[in-house]
């Protein structure tokens, strides 16, 4: 008999804050929302040389909060993980402390096993 190898269950709907998800898919999804927050601030910054449309700019704020959200998800839920209070996705709207949050949640390994 060959050994099994059991995956755990965990919730990869990015909408939600329930569940749990591994250090690769945090990796993932925060390397996404990080690309798409430097956009949005590039965005600002040549918004001052051309004159964009304010629908498109109420879009883009739109998806920037939609953003925020999903990070802070990926964050609770890489917490959970690691058996941290998911209260501390609140250190990480401060912004040195952001990097004393997330720093543990890419690094440390789940502690489910």
């Amino acid at each position: 008999m060959g050994a099994e190898i059991y995956k755990l269950k965990l919730n990869n709907n990015i909408f939600s804050a329930k569940g749990r998800i591994n250090e690769t898919n945090y990796f993932i999804i925060m390397l996404i929302t990080t690309i798409m927050a430097i956009s949005y601030l590039a965005f600002v910054f040549f918004k001052k040389f051309q004159n964009f449309n304010i629908a498109f700019e109420t879009i883009m704020l739109f998806v920037m909060l939609v953003n925020l959200y999903v990070q802070v998800c990926a964050i609770i839920k890489r917490l959970r993980d690691i058996k941290y209070s998911p209260w501390l996705v609140l250190l990480s709207f401060v912004p040195i402390l952001f990097l004393v949050v997330c720093i543990p949640c890419l690094f440390a390994k789940s502690k489910w096993d």
